[in-house]
């Protein structure tokens, strides 16, 4: 595949990935008063607790600027707790409240729900080429330079 390729297949599976797993959750954001990306963060939040700003910011894809007006919003809401290390003040290390846990574990049920439904209308073969293939692009994506 020539790299002209890659770049478009790119650039059309990122919007399709990231409807395969946070598609179908308007009820959600409207119930918590959320947007889209104040959701996503909490599912990032949750699934690496007690992450700094800087590996949370670089997993998400988005500046140290937008992410912390996130966290202030989310942490305004009840949803996230900030807590400075007392070696180092620069650190700050993000966790979810009791009530950001509560979304994030609705987010990972309806997550769940959402590839099960999914990969139920693909053969067992083409689940197991799926999956094969989204963690050998994980492996593989983990080994280049940043």
């Amino acid at each position: 595949m020539k790299e002209q390729e890659l770049s478009r297949v790119f650039i059309e599976i990122l919007p399709m990935l990231d409807n395969f797993f946070f598609k179908d959750f308007q009820d959600v954001l409207h119930q918590y008063k959320l947007n889209k990306t104040q959701h996503k963060t909490i599912i990032v939040i949750g699934t690496f607790n007690g992450s700094h700003m800087t590996e949370i910011w670089k997993r998400m894809g988005i500046t140290k600027g937008n992410l912390s007006i996130i966290i202030d919003s989310l942490t305004k809401l009840g949803y996230v707790i900030c807590e400075r290390h007392t070696d180092d003040r620069r650190k700050v290390s993000i966790h979810l409240s009791e009530k950001g846990e509560k979304i994030y574990s609705e987010a990972m049920e309806e997550i769940n729900d959402n590839i099960n439904r999914k990969l139920s209308a693909i053969s067992k073969e083409e689940k197991n080429k799926f999956i094969n293939s989204i963690n050998f692009i994980y492996e593989i994506a983990g080994k280049f330079p940043d």
